[in-house]
């Protein structure tokens, strides 16, 4: 069970989708949505009475997901790609049951383009407001600025809070876990899924890169499904967000002593490990 952590907006899609093109790989989307028994959880099976992958799997059988997946696909199968996101899920399934290890990945994107995406949403007061005194709960000695100043600030401690619990939960847990920018899974896709399937003990397979040739189970954004040869590189951070705040953002001593501890480097278009 390989589960891939990220905030959102980081790419999880776009990198679960090419994990389960491969050939002993299923790619199950959010798995957190079957949580939910009214909501539809696959992508391709909307309009039909059962998912063929995940009939009969509610809340009440939900802990033993992977067994029960397991059972139903082929023996070839060894790799199941959960893009749920959240550290909180993944803490549900701690532990090999019945044989069946786990494996993490965390993808990281830029601070700057979660940044402007948070900016985009059209927030009442009160949910400002809200976000203000939730980041200030968790970084109490920038109270007066995340109170008072620029919504960006709150959005790049957000960014650091949620990366940091997924660091934490890696951590705590001792966990078997890889780290991928999204810089490099987009410009370097080919040694990027390389090094990642070689640590999840398969072998990459070129086909991977051409996810949209295969059939997906599970939760999908429209975008991707939809046949592509080239990959979209999301940097419409460095236009839409003034100069100002990218310094702001990257500069800030939490972000930049955060980076260095993951050994991750800044360019001028994202973040890389290379």
């Amino acid at each position: 069970m390989v589960f891939v952590l990220a905030s959102n907006y980081s790419g999880s899609h776009y990198l679960s989708l090419m994990l389960g093109s491969h050939s002993q790989s299923v790619c199950l989307g959010e798995a957190k949505r079957l949580k939910r028994r009214a909501e539809k959880a696959c992508y391709i099976c909307r309009d039909e009475p059962d998912c063929e992958l995940f009939a009969g799997i509610n809340a009440d059988n939900l802990h033993l997901l992977d067994e029960l997946l397991f059972e139903k696909l082929p023996a070839s199968t060894d790799l199941l790609i959960d893009n749920s996101k959240k550290p909180q899920w993944a803490e549900r399934f701690l532990g090999d049951a019945n044989g069946i290890g786990r494996r993490y990945i965390h993808l990281i994107r830029d601070p700057r383009a979660l940044v402007r995406r948070w900016l985009q949403e059209d927030l009442t007061a009160s949910e400002a407001l809200r976000q203000r005194f939730k980041t200030a709960a968790r970084y109490p000695a920038r109270l007066p600025s995340l109170l008072l100043g620029p919504l960006s600030r709150v959005y790049t401690l957000r960014w650091l809070r949620q990366n940091q619990e997924i660091t934490g939960f890696i951590s705590r847990n001792n966990l078997d876990c890889q780290l991928v920018s999204y810089r490099d899974l987009v410009l370097q896709p080919q040694h990027t899924m390389g090094k990642l399937m070689l640590g999840l003990s398969a072998k990459f397979e070129a086909t991977q890169l051409e996810h949209w040739n295969f059939k997906h189970h599970g939760t999908q954004k429209k975008d991707y499904v939809q046949q592509t040869d080239k990959s979209f590189f999301d940097l419409r951070w460095q236009t839409e967000l003034s100069q100002a705040v990218q310094a702001s953002v990257i500069e800030l001593p939490e972000i930049k002593n955060y980076l260095d501890e993951l050994g991750l480097a800044v360019r001028p278009d994202g973040l890389t490990s290379d």
